[in-house]
This record gives C-alpha cells, structure tokens and sequence, in this order.
C-alpha cells in the first residue's frame, strides 16, 4: 500500500479543475439524502429508496479517479435499470443489518465490521456478477489485514472533518469528495496489493530462475 500522503496525492489530483462540479454534485446529493427524512408519513420509505444515491456518489467518485467524465446525473445511475436498483438497495440493506447486528453485542466490534464492510460498493461495481453476501465478503477480504491501516487512513483527515464542522457543515462539500476520492484511491491500493500476492504458478516459477 502506498503512503497516506501518496494516496491523498492522487486524491487532490483527479480533483484539479473539478472541484465547483463535485461541490455542485455533493450538494444535490446532500439536499435529497437529508431532505427525504423530513416528509411526512412516507420519510423512512424515502430514506431507504435514497440508499442507491449514495452509491451513485461513490462510484461517480470511483469513476472520476480512473480518469472517466462525470455529470450530474451520474449519482442516478443505480436507477436506471431495476436488476441494478435492486442488487444494490438489497445488499446495502443487508450490509446495514450485518453491522446493526454486530453493535448489538459490542460496539467496538460492529465498528471493526463496519469498516471490513467500507469497500461493499465500489465491490458491487467492479463485480456486476456479485451480490449480497457474496458482494460483502468480497469487501471483507479485500480489508483483511487493513481494517487498522485503513481506521489509521480515514483519522488522518480529522482536520478536514472538524473545519467542516466549525463551517456549519459547510466544509463538508469539499471535504466528502476529497475523502471519497483518496478512498478510491485506497480501494485501487489493496487491489494492486492482492494482485501482488498471488502465487506463483509453474509457469511463472520457470520466468524468474536465473539464467546462465
């Protein structure tokens, strides 16, 4: 894995330029997610039918940092088709009541599950054949061995998090594409780190003797 600052780097760069249009987007996304809640009667329904928009704004992020062109309707995509819509509202769902579950018997260990659990929707894009638990136990593979250096990661931005509080939360349009953005870049990380610790085959035995 590479260094904080490396990641963070990386995050700052695929940002260049863009940061009025992910403000922009971050803010729409904002509005709806919080604004649902306060409907009468039907708040709670809403609240979970708004589950697919903050994949959306993950994988829009996702997207971003591998150099893709985003717009505004992008934070929607998960809508656009049913199979979609319902692979990730269920699997998010499930995830939620996994980590319900896990508070229930201590809180360190529904925190420690919580963040096994992080990488769920960026699995669930780069894994359009996964789902549900398939989908979550991919995630917690891929933080096997991370979830310390990844709580350690996520803390290193506790000055953006406490300025965006003193901001009125208004710091937090800045702050959350920064941080989704470095955590693309985290997700890429573990992804090279597995890759690297494949096994060697018998072919790939025969490459790496030295020759006379």
């Amino acid at each position: 894995m590479k260094s904080f600052s490396s990641l963070k780097d990386s995050a700052l760069k695929t940002l260049e330029n863009k940061w009025g249009q992910f403000v922009a987007i971050t803010l729409v996304a904002y509005v709806i997610g919080s604004g649902v809640g306060f409907v009468p009667y039907v708040g709670t329904l809403l609240t979970l039918a708004v589950i697919p928009l903050g994949y959306g704004y993950s994988i829009a992020i996702l997207k971003n940092y591998r150099g893709g062109e985003i717009q505004l309707v992008d934070i929607f995509d998960a809508y656009k088709n049913t199979e979609v819509l319902g692979r990730v509202l269920l699997t998010l769902l499930l995830r939620g009541v996994y980590i319900f579950l896990w508070l229930l018997l201590l809180i360190v260990p529904g925190f420690i599950k919580s963040i096994s659990y992080t990488m769920t929707e960026f699995v669930l894009n780069d894994n359009p054949d996964l789902k549900y638990d398939a989908a979550i136990t991919r995630s917690s593979e891929l933080m096997n061995g991370h979830k310390w250096e990844f709580f350690l990661f996520s803390l290193s931005f506790i000055g953006w998090f406490l300025l965006s509080i003193l901001t009125l939360g208004i710091g937090f349009l800045w702050f959350t594409p920064y941080y989704m953005s470095a955590k693309s870049a985290y997700y890429h990380g573990l992804l090279e780190d597995e890759a690297n610790k494949e096994p060697y085959g018998p072919d790939d035995y025969v490459k790496v003797l030295p020759t006379e």
